[in-house]
């Protein structure tokens, strides 16, 4: 008789959405409330907790004037954006509504900021045919209940600019809500809490030794702040800091001062990029 040994082995499935999906987050009626959840055009339904929005270096903008007098960021500083037209490189992230046509007063969906954690700030806006700016979230001045993206249901959609301030990780907690028409009241969703991904493009030190002497140079952000670090070794708890902080107004290769080296001496370098 031959003896089975049974293995029960536990499968995760990763979903990672294609860079350039289309995607709408939306809102349908679930045992008498609303339920938010992630329509990708090219995947199908998902819930957002687990829906991958990633902002990749492409994403990187700079602010414009325009931004600034908005209360958007200030002028020539970088920020990540998912943008409101369809851009091949960069998630195509909209707003929609699957509720019924005529149960809901005024035909429409209220999607709430409840709350934003991260490095950085939060922005939601439309920009118009001449260039005008509708901000319907702005998470820097506080959240309230201005902080709202409204959408006629039954198949309404709307595009919009979703922007960040900073790299890094980002958990936005957004809550639907609905008023009936029949009887005024509010039918509202859970709270849904979605994670964004910012990611800065990578900082490469070059060396350059010459005529003119030993320097580093790098590509610089607008915006930020790079400290140039050295040690004598990797493995070495402090690392001493070579001049000035920079300040960064423009995007372009920035060099650093003259860097002395005696011969045969070692020395590693670093920069400390300062948001």
């Amino acid at each position: 008789m031959k003896n089975f040994l049974s293995i029960l082995a536990s499968i995760t499935i990763f979903f990672v959405a294609a860079a350039d999906a289309h995607v709408h987050l939306s809102v349908k009626e679930a045992d008498s409330r609303l339920q938010i959840f992630v329509e990708d055009f090219f995947s199908g339904d998902f819930a957002p907790e687990i829906y991958p929005f990633r902002l990749p270096p492409a994403a990187m903008i700079t602010y414009s004037q325009n931004h600034e007098d908005n209360g958007i960021g200030a002028n020539g500083v970088a920020a990540w954006e998912l943008p409101q037209t369809e851009n091949h490189e960069l998630l195509y992230l909209g707003w929609s509504s699957r509720l019924p046509s005529g149960k809901y007063l005024g035909n429409r969906t209220l999607f709430r900021l409840r709350s934003v954690s991260g490095p950085g700030d939060f922005y939601v806006y439309q920009v118009g045919t001449f260039g005008e700016m509708d901000v319907w979230m702005n998470s820097s001045d506080g959240i309230d209940e201005t902080d709202v993206v409204e959408i006629k249901n039954n198949g309404g959609h709307e595009h919009c600019n979703w922007l960040f301030s900073r790299p890094g990780t980002y958990f936005v907690e957004l809550q639907a809500e609905a008023q009936l028409a029949g009887s005024n009241a509010w039918v509202t969703s859970e709270i849904s809490r979605l994670k964004f991904q910012v990611i800065m493009p990578e900082t490469e030190l070059s060396w350059i030794s010459d005529t003119d002497g030993n320097r580093l140079q790098w590509r610089a952000i607008p915006g930020l702040t790079y400290q140039l670090q050295s040690s004598a070794s990797l493995e070495a708890s402090e690392w001493e800091s070579i001049g000035d902080p920079i300040s960064v107004n423009l995007e372009g290769v920035y060099k650093s001062g003259d860097i002395e080296l005696e011969t045969d001496q070692q020395k590693f370098f670093r920069l400390n990029i300062i948001f």
